[in-house]
């Protein structure tokens, strides 16, 4: 008697660590999943970081004083150009093929920009005023 009572014991714990695992398996396959969130802050408007610099390409559809107007794509952007910013022309190099050449551009006025031109324009991105251009390249 003994014997059997054993054997039912152990046999009762057994089915009641199954109850207990396949209850425990049920209830993890209905938790929430934990959704790990990045947090980044918005530099835009961080008092610490004073400006970016950043990089402007089109073509120029208007100029008014220093101001020009580029457009790429379907998208325009207005830049105000400082007065000290110095302009530069990619110049290509004449061979069997025309191409440019690294680092070949010579400095030229704020007045050989024509509309039509493409540029790349070297900006100042400053949280209290609007683009500024610090250097202006008139690309081939």
């Amino acid at each position: 008697m003994k014997k059997n009572q054993i054997i039912s014991i152990i046999i009762g714990a057994l089915i009641l660590a199954g109850l207990v695992g396949g209850f425990s398996y049920q209830l993890g396959q209905k938790s929430v999943g934990v959704a790990y969130e990045t947090s980044l802050p918005n530099v835009l408007e961080s008092k610490v970081i004073q400006r970016w610099s950043g990089l402007a390409a089109g073509r120029i559809i208007e100029i008014s004083g220093r101001n020009v107007t580029l457009s790429s794509g379907e998208e325009t952007i207005d830049i105000s150009i400082r007065e000290d910013a110095p302009v530069y022309r990619v110049v290509l190099v004449k061979g069997e093929t025309e191409t440019p050449a690294p680092a070949a551009r010579e400095e030229v006025e704020f007045e050989d920009v024509k509309v039509g031109d493409r540029v790349n324009v070297s900006c100042l991105l400053k949280t209290d005023a609007p683009l500024e251009g610090i250097a202006v390249t008139i690309l081939p």
